[in-house]
């Protein structure tokens, strides 16, 4: 990266086709319209994710769901929280969608498991561990889910609202902030929040990722797989700088 020497110093003419000889807009004595001078000029590597992980970075995977009322009651079949003998509730697919292949890019297979906007004792609560502690994570996907369906069953959790889940992205920012200076900045954390509905019907959650951006960077994109679960799926690593956010539904 740098200046160039004279010999690699370039000029570059902009012709406009239309104004040559025989064009539409054809000028007597065209030339050119004007010049583009490279003064300087860098390469950029972008290293593959497995390069990246090559190189010693650690991924870690973090999850949250929605306990707002919005969901239905559990135990009627029309709740998006209803637990078919028969069949995982859109929840569980979603859980087990992404953080199936997340899962094998984590070391430990420790993953945060959080909800939010639920009574939690008789108090609301909008960053709440599955597990039982906050400092408690479940072993892999499939301790997810069972933390999961034991909190639903849970009498001591009920739906309630609203939609706001910036405490939860406060508490992964957390970690994610910790495990970045005890590791140098080798460590990307993903945080799927689960939605009852289109994360633009959550305002509150949106402000707080805007919010948070000067504090710890967000990227990636908010996919919307089904017609009533979104998946909003936030990368927080200290170390990244900070890209759009996109909104894309997926029929």
């Amino acid at each position: 990266m740098g200046e160039l020497s004279q010999q690699q110093r370039t000029v570059f003419e902009l012709i406009n086709p239309k104004k040559l000889p025989g064009g539409k807009k054809a000028k007597k004595g065209y030339q050119n319209s004007g010049v583009l001078k490279l003064n300087s000029m860098s390469v950029t590597e972008h290293p593959s994710f497995v390069g990246l992980l090559s190189a010693g970075l650690e991924l870690n995977f973090a999850i949250a769901v929605d306990f707002t009322s919005s969901n239905g009651l559990p135990h009627l079949p029309n709740s998006l929280h209803y637990m078919n003998p028969h069949a995982p509730n859109e929840y569980i697919r979603a859980m087990q969608a992404v953080g199936g292949v997340l899962e094998d890019y984590d070391s430990d297979k420790q993953f945060p498991a959080l909800g939010y906007g639920a009574l939690v004792h008789g108090t609301p609560s909008h960053c709440f561990s599955l597990a039982g502690a906050l400092d408690q994570s479940c072993h892999g996907i499939a301790g997810i889910v069972q933390a999961y369906q034991g909190t639903i069953a849970n009498p001591a959790v009920k739906l309630h609202g609203p939609t706001y889940f910036a405490p939860v992205i406060r508490h992964v920012a957390g970690l994610a902030r910790e495990k970045h200076f005890h590791r140098q900045g080798k460590e990307y954390f993903v945080l799927m929040i689960l939605v009852r509905d289109c994360i633009a019907c959550a305002p509150h959650g949106t402000l707080a990722c805007i919010e948070l951006g000067h504090v710890i960077p967000l990227n990636r994109r908010i996919v919307s797989q089904k017609s009533s679960v979104a998946m909003a799926v936030a990368v927080l690593w200290p170390s990244f700088p900070i890209s759009d956010v996109s909104i894309q539904r997926e029929n």
